[in-house]
């Protein structure tokens, strides 16, 4: 399922593991189980987030998705944490966080990814 798709369902996180997390100490543990870390710890930093990419928003109101990428998070040393949000098609703006190992982290490809995927949905 898509992202968008995913968003748009207002359903919870789906309980397939999509790949093992390779951060030294989560081992075994999905990335949707690293990343669910997000909405429960960190939350000064992760309210941060949310209110850049909210920002983003506000400057450009044509703008379908804003990522911000936070690599200081104490909460997560040794990754990096992207604030996403995706303007939905009612107007409303839906907000998340997404933590990466940062040696995986490569700001290009996800840049090529939300491009290909974004072909055709604005």
């Amino acid at each position: 399922m898509a992202l968008r798709d995913f968003v748009k369902s207002g359903g919870t996180p789906p309980a397939t593991v999509a790949t093992v997390a390779t951060v030294e100490g989560e081992a075994g543990r999905s990335v949707a189980e690293v990343a669910t870390v997000a909405g429960v710890s960190g939350q000064d930093r992760s309210e941060e987030r949310r209110q850049r990419v909210l920002a983003l928003f506000a400057e450009s109101p044509g703008r379908r998705y804003a990522v911000v990428n936070d690599d200081g998070d104490p909460a997560y040393p040794g990754c990096v944490v992207l604030g996403v949000g995706i303007l939905q098609d009612d107007g409303g703006i839906t907000t998340c966080d997404i933590v990466t190992p940062a040696e995986r982290y490569d700001g290009c490809a996800l840049l090529d990814l939300i491009d290909r995927h974004a072909q055709g949905s604005a």
